[in-house]
């Protein structure tokens, strides 16, 4: 059985390229981010933007997917909530 870094891990890396071209593809990005929110191995995501989450799991050196780190620091991210926010933003 698979952890769900693994699973994250196994599901193809979007390349560091211009977030345009990242977010050109928002079904698989949307799995992305769906896959990191669900993920136990870089924290809890409830009350945390997944940018301060994915900060926080870098500085603790659980390696996040450098890629998703490009996309949540960028301008398109900080103005659209579906990016910005974990999967139970306002839920709980």
């Amino acid at each position: 059985m698979q952890t769900q870094a693994q699973t994250l891990l196994q599901l193809p890396r979007i390349r560091s390229t211009p977030v345009a071209t990242l977010l050109a593809d928002r079904d698989a990005l949307d799995a992305r981010l769906r896959a990191f929110d669900l993920s136990s191995a870089f924290g809890p995501c409830v009350g945390i933007s997944r940018l301060a989450r994915w900060r926080r799991a870098a500085r603790q050196r659980l390696a996040p997917p450098d890629d998703l780190g490009v996309l949540l620091a960028s301008p398109e991210a900080a103005a659209d909530p579906a990016l910005r926010e974990a999967l139970w933003h306002n839920k709980l």
